[in-house]
């Protein structure tokens, strides 16, 4: 670290680093730190609460110890990266993880690391300093709780107190060392053979969804075909020949699953407003619909005998979804999860090799939330008949997105994607210890499929579906309908080598907020029309979203995640601290201003159905608008009506409603419409209008003259998202931004797992 950062400081602590607390018994290291229910030991590289053990990947505990040994200063970022990377270039996305793992660790309702927006951060909370005593007699052992389940628990011995026992003491610290050095490459069941990585393909179509086939030198996906967002089904020989392609259809298709003799291959196909499950032989023909599903990114799993298939259902639209067993002789279906009204439901459904179980993610929050699939990994017992008595297992406590899982070929663990570490990889957890291990791949591992019979994973390396990886994949496009006579295409806007998404611009039209992925998490950024001078205005880890300006330009309302949560938050862009204004046991997002500036509009899923609410842009109480459904509302230019979409609830409801601004009968404006692609200006409403040839096309519906024309056709290759605000026109209706998501990556093989 150079002396310069030092004197800046002016700290003895802040000069010393956390790495020499490794090694030498200073001043520093023979302290123990108290904070909250936490104690901090530097000597023993230990967090505690109470007697229980908080594990802390080391670089995340270097990042506390020089946080605690500061408290209450300010730790400037480029400060922190240089005393926690030394000799090491690295990114700010980097303490911007440390950050997010910290603050889980301790707890997402604490509030001991404050960030100070586009500065660093500051330990708030109030620390104890005392000597660090070894203890003059024997002592009790404390518990302590294995990390992840708190039903295990392991004996800690004190601390050795003669020479024959300090003797063997460093036999056992050489060892435990040299075992875990060895454990870190190569985890328990994998192979001590190096792995090799290779894509399957290589093809510039993305693809997604791996299944091997029974007899592991197959592998059965979905590709997009053309650029198009639709999917279809494909199949692939390991290492030789070309792709298979079994079906031809303009819907979006999804997950295969093998049947176990290798002659099936099941999948989901989404149509309008619906998801089905059909059935084709492995080497092409005609296809079968069994039955519907729930969800068409959920992916389903045959069972060993090959007499079922476990899918992600519900019995009725308001109530968690659920994992049933369908025959796939005659459609039939059994019940087996039955998840908490607090829950989503279960989703991604894999059964165990010897068919007696079944894990599951089982999603966080309320259904109707429409945001994010947070969850845990579970397994059920289903060999039993009262299964609505069965409870099960909770393997992990994370509460954080998983894209996927899959059972490990001896039975004995799964391995499921988790953006626990901030971005979304492989993990590893046993059925009898629930420590978890990271697996090799890397990063933007998601969808595991594991061979029975051979030595292989495969996996997506990028995810098509609600959350954070497809989030930071996304980037904004520019037309400028100048340009678009010239037959000029769209260009870039704001490019960055991460995630840009939700652009919008300022009543003025000289400045356009968006969200950015380039410092680690989603945070709100704005630079000039041009896209230049790109600056952050939040600095709150985890991901904000859908922001919108005041009428005035001075403030901007938003939705952040914490705490599992969305709720409604409004910053200034120039003085950066934001307020929160929402708080409940919901969802609440997608604000939007009243003409006047004193209301925010917002959604939220209260009473199990999406309504539009507002609340007083300064505080206060909410007021509910809609009592028949809606989402993502917009005052008219005039102040005197709501408009909001409801394309969630059927075709009888889908489309651009209004209602009056003080309550009143609703009525829908237009047939088409999806939510994030629309928007509202002096003149009129721009929606998206989908195509099932050639690229989207942008529409305009005239207030004056209530119709509606095709304004613009977008380019072929052009894959709107569909998840977050995507679309924004200038005040003088000149230039048009747009966020796109980037294709998935191509399926990755890895040899020598196990």
């Amino acid at each position: 670290m150079s002396d310069e950062i030092a004197k800046r400081r002016g700290s003895k602590d802040i000069r010393e680093s956390p790495s020499a607390a490794k090694d030498t018994p200073s001043q520093e290291t023979l302290r123990l730190y108290e904070f909250g229910p936490f104690r901090l030991d530097p000597a023993e590289r230990k967090l505690l609460r109470g007697n229980e053990i908080v594990a802390l990947a080391p670089k995340a505990f270097d990042t506390l110890l020089l946080l605690v040994r500061n408290s209450g200063h300010l730790l400037e970022k480029d400060e922190l990266i240089a005393m926690l990377w030394p000799d090491t270039f690295v990114e700010e996305g980097s303490l911007s993880n440390n950050i997010f793992i910290l603050r889980k660790a301790l707890g997402e309702d604490t509030e001991f690391i404050e960030t100070v927006p586009r500065r660093g951060y500051r330990f708030v909370g109030a620390v104890r300093q005392f000597p660090h005593a070894a203890p003059t007699h024997l002592e009790k052992p404390p518990e302590v709780t294995a990390p992840g389940n708190p039903s295990l628990h392991a004996k800690v011995r004190p601390p050795w107190r003669n020479t024959a026992g300090l003797g063997i003491a460093a036999v056992v610290i050489v060892t435990g060392a040299a075992f875990w050095f060895y454990s870190q490459r190569h985890p328990p069941g994998v192979s001590s053979s190096p792995f090799k990585v290779f894509p399957l393909t290589g093809s510039a179509l993305g693809e997604t969804d791996p299944a091997f086939s029974p007899d592991g030198k197959q592998v059965a996906y979905v590709a997009q075909d053309d650029g198009r967002r639709n999917f279809n089904v494909y199949v692939k020989l390991i290492g030789a020949g070309r792709p298979l392609r079994l079906t031809s259809n303009a819907e979006k298709e999804r997950f295969p699953a093998w049947s176990p003799d290798g002659r099936y291959i099941a999948f989901l196909r989404q149509t309008h407003h619906r998801n089905d499950v059909y059935v084709i032989p492995a080497l092409g023909g005609s296809e079968r619909r069994l039955t519907s599903a729930a969800l068409y990114w959920s992916r389903m799993s045959w069972s060993p005998d090959g007499k079922l298939l476990a899918i992600a259902d519900q019995t009725s639209p308001r109530e968690p979804i659920s994992i049933f067993l369908v025959s796939v002789e005659d459609g039939r279906r059994r019940r087996v999860t039955w998840s908490p009204e607090d829950s989503t439901g279960d989703i991604y459904p894999a059964f165990s090799p010897d068919g007696r179980s079944l894990a599951f993610v089982r999603l966080r929050g309320a259904w109707g939330s429409l945001i994010g699939i947070d969850g845990d990994v579970y397994v059920q017992d289903i060999a039993g008949d009262a299964l609505a008595e069965t409870v099960p297992r909770r393997l992990t406590f994370d509460n954080t997105e998983v894209a996927g899982l899959d059972w490990a070929a001896d039975g004995r663990s799964i391995v499921f994607s988790s953006s626990r570490s901030g971005v979304l990889r492989l993990w590893r957890v046993g059925l009898e210890i629930s420590a978890l291990q990271p697996v090799a791949p890397g990063d933007n591992a998601v969808f595991p499929s594991i061979s029975r019979k051979s030595d292989r994973l495969a996996y997506g390396q990028h995810i098509v579906t609600f959350g954070v990886a497809l989030r930071s994949g996304g980037f904004i496009s520019q037309l400028k309908l100048s340009s678009l006579a010239k037959g000029q295409p769209p260009a870039r806007f704001c490019p960055s080598s991460q995630g840009d998404i939700s652009p919008q611009f300022s009543p003025d039209g000289a400045k356009v907020v968006f969200i950015s992925f380039r410092s680690g998490d989603g945070e709100l950024w704005l630079c000039k029309n041009d896209g230049s001078g790109a600056t952050q205005v939040t600095s709150l880890s985890d991901f904000s979203g859908s922001p919108q300006w005041s009428p005035d330009g001075q403030k901007l309302a938003f939705d952040h995640k914490q705490g599992g949560r969305f709720d409604i938050w409004v910053v200034g862009i120039e003085q950066g601290v934001p307020l929160r204004l929402t708080s409940g046991n919901w969802n609440s997002v997608r604000p939007s201003w009243s003409q006047d500036g004193k209301w925010i509009y917002f959604s939220v899923d209260a009473t199990g159905t999406s309504q539009v609410w507002k609340i007083p842009s300064q505080g206060g109480a909410p007021l509910q608008v809609t009592r028949h459904g809606g989402f993502e509302a917009r005052e008219s230019p005039d102040g005197k009506f709501v408009y909001y979409v409801k394309e969630f609830y059927g075709d009888d409801s889908a489309g651009i409603w209004k209602s009056p601004i003080d309550g009143g009968e609703e009525t829908r404006v237009l047939d088409q419409g999806m939510s994030g692609l629309w928007a509202v200006t002096s003149r009129g409403i721009y929606f998206v209008v989908p195509s099932s040839s050639g690229g989207p096309a942008v529409g305009f519906f005239n207030f004056t003259t209530q119709r509606v024309t095709q304004f613009v056709s977008l380019p072929e290759e052009t894959r709107l998202d569909t998840i977050d605000p995507a679309l924004a026109v200038s005040p003088d209706e000149r230039t048009i931004l747009y966020g796109q998501t980037t294709p998935p990556g191509n399926i990755m093989v890895v040899e020598n797992f196990r």
